[in-house]
């Protein structure tokens, strides 16, 4: 009697265990299309906005360089401007010596038709 109940109890799990694989299979059938097309979804979408990013990045790296190059061309100008300054203070120095040794050759020169 316990032998044909647990006979019954071991056929019973087995028809549960085939139904559960049976529903375990149509499940995985019917969710695997969906998310299937949910990770290409996102996975289109995660690329569409890296190709965005990507354009601005690049869009923004195109106006950074035009900005340093007109900087690095107003920075030629300045030391363009800067050593012509500091060679017209040079020349300004050679001029004020030149004049101070005229005017130290007029005074000796003064002093000694005043002696005579």
């Amino acid at each position: 009697m316990f032998r044909a109940i647990a006979e019954e109890h071991k056929e019973k799990q087995k028809e549960k265990k085939a139904h559960m694989k049976e529903l375990e299979t149509k499940i995985v059938d019917q969710s695997l299309p969906a998310l299937s097309d949910a990770v290409f979804e996102k996975l289109t979408k995660g690329s569409e906005e890296i190709l965005t990013n990507q354009k601005e990045i690049d869009c923004r790296c195109k106006t950074v360089r035009e900005e340093w190059e007109k900087l690095n061309n107003e920075l030629g100008k300045w030391a363009t401007m800067i050593n012509d300054l500091d060679r017209a203070v040079k020349e300004i120095g050679d001029v004020r010596a030149w004049s101070q040794q005229i005017q130290a050759q007029v005074q000796e020169a003064v002093e000694r038709l005043d002696k005579q």
